[in-house]
């Protein structure tokens, strides 16, 4: 066999060798592609549910901030009463206290 007859086959080799290589190369980028398309289908899948339950949640909240809380407007006339009523008793006290002070 001549050195030219050998090139030949060698480059006949490497050209049989990489094209292969390619073939192997582009069956497993194909394998990636399904793996990662598969991936987001199920995080797609996924999110929809938990977007579900986050409706639903904020649902109820509605409902029981409707139904268990007042808003700061109503409440305003409570907290003045309270407020009030707690101003007196303070009176009272510093009042009594002054008596006594004074008494003496």
């Amino acid at each position: 066999m001549t050195d030219q007859m050998r090139a030949e086959e060698l480059q006949h080799i490497a050209a049989t060798v990489a094209a292969q290589v390619a073939h192997v190369a582009a069956e497993a980028a194909a394998q990636v592609a399904a793996t990662a398309a598969q991936a987001a289908r199920v995080l797609a899948e996924t999110t929809k549910v938990d977007l579900g339950y986050i409706k639903q949640d904020l649902e109820e909240i509605k409902c029981r901030l409707d139904s268990k809380f007042v808003s700061v407007e109503a409440f305003e006339p409570v907290r003045r009463i309270v407020y009030g009523m707690i101003g007196l008793i303070l009176v009272g006290v510093v009042g009594g206290l002054l008596a006594l002070v004074l008494k003496t």
